[in-house]
């Protein structure tokens, strides 16, 4: 036993000399951690003072807009076409050329006098001007891009142009025809917003430009509606005629108050209208983000912490094999076991260390890891997975 603690000593002499030249490579491997998880805490705090994540509302006075319906672009307008024997009353393709294709409107019902006189009204060439804007149908199309704004005639008198408040700022908008098609009944006008669409490509191959494809503005249908009741269903489109996102405005409101508005004129007159005056963000009260960044990645960071371990072991493991150590020792008369509790008491301290500001300067980042887990069982975790490495 005395020869066992004799040789004991002399190899742990022997390995503090050893690491004390080589304590700058211990301490870096100890303060990796502390380091790390500093940086963790100090990003938490940027992101808290620029309130990144936390108390989040709208402004206090919305921007007011006029309501716009959803326009296609010029390129992808209806257009009479081979592959959809509806569009006959359609205008020819060659309106794209020069960007002069309607914005076409469908329309259908169970009475189609009642339902053409209706519709007839939307676009008022009449009362729609530069001193009367509330009685103009103005739109915009969805390309972000080429965005430009119109509103609606049943003929357009050239050179006319009428400005429009929107929520980006007022806006010059320039007259567009509205074009009137109708249809015998609702199946055909889904046969017709199908196959201009999808039939003859998916909707990759229409945002890449197939000319053939074709977007309708709107679509309604009467069914039953005379003048003692109203009963109408609608279509509005909210697939992108671009490779630009989705658009955010849904135009159901601006859709719906157009055929209110024609409804109305029939029923009590032309100058009775039901005004849609503005559109704004709806006000709401303030709400708190509470997604925490430095959680959502402590798990990152605890698995590549922990992993950091192991090639520390494999590099001991290596340098031991390479400079034929164990070899060197028995040569020397010494025995396997001081030199393996020599071994296994230094990876433990080092370890241990490593493993103490990783869990202290974790908890001091606010790390949710460790700050809702029992230490005990941490304590646990943490000391079996030593023992685990170093038996590797």
């Amino acid at each position: 036993m005395a020869g066992f603690w004799n040789q004991t000593v002399a190899l742990t002499r022997k390995n503090l000399i050893y690491h004390r030249r080589h304590l700058r490579s211990n301490l870096r491997l100890i303060l990796f951690p502390v380091i790390l998880f500093l940086s963790v805490g100090w990003l938490r705090r940027y992101l808290a003072k620029k309130n990144v994540f936390g108390e989040h509302y709208n402004a206090k006075m919305a921007t007011e807009g006029t309501p716009l319906l959803l326009i296609p672009a010029a390129e992808f307008r209806a257009v009479k076409t081979n592959q959809i024997p509806q569009s006959n009353d359609l205008p020819d393709k060659s309106c794209r050329i020069n960007g002069s294709c309607p914005a076409t409107i469908l329309i259908t019902g169970n009475n189609r006098e009642f339902g053409q006189s209706v519709a007839g009204n939307m676009f008022s060439n009449s009362s729609c001007g530069l001193n009367n804007t509330a009685d103009c149908v103005f739109g915009k199309t969805d390309k972000t891009s080429e965005k430009k704004y119109y509103y609606l005639q049943s003929q357009c008198k050239a050179n006319v142009t009428i400005p429009v408040r929107t929520q980006d700022g007022t806006e010059v908008t320039e007259c567009l025809q509205g074009l009137l098609a109708w249809r015998k009944n609702y199946m055909e006008i889904n046969d017709e917003l199908y196959d201009g669409q999808y039939k003859n490509g998916e909707i990759n191959e229409i945002l890449a430009g197939r000319k053939h494809c074709f977007f309708i503005l709107t679509a309604y249908d009467f069914r039953d509606s005379d003048m003692k009741h109203f009963d109408v269903h609608l279509w509005y489109n909210t697939t992108p005629t671009s490779s630009e996102k989705p658009p955010n405005e849904v135009p159901v409101g601006s859709t719906l108050n157009m055929v209110w508005n024609a409804y109305l004129q029939s029923l009590l007159g032309p100058s009775v209208r039901m005004i849609f005056e503005f559109i704004g963000e709806m006000p709401r009260a303030s709400t708190n983000v509470t997604y925490d960044f430095a959680s959502s990645i402590g798990l990152v960071f605890f698995t590549w912490v922990i992993l950091q371990l192991f090639p520390v072991i494999l590099t001991s493991l290596v340098y031991e094999k390479q400079q034929k150590l164990a070899t060197m020792m028995k040569m020397h008369g010494l025995g396997n076991a001081p030199y393996w509790l020599i071994t296994y008491l230094y990876f433990l301290v080092i370890f241990s260390l490593y493993m103490v500001c990783f869990v202290v300067f974790g908890t001091l980042a606010g790390l949710t890891i460790f700050t809702l887990n029992s230490y005990s069982i941490q304590s646990v975790f943490y000391f079996i997975h030593i023992n685990l490495l170093i038996s590797a």
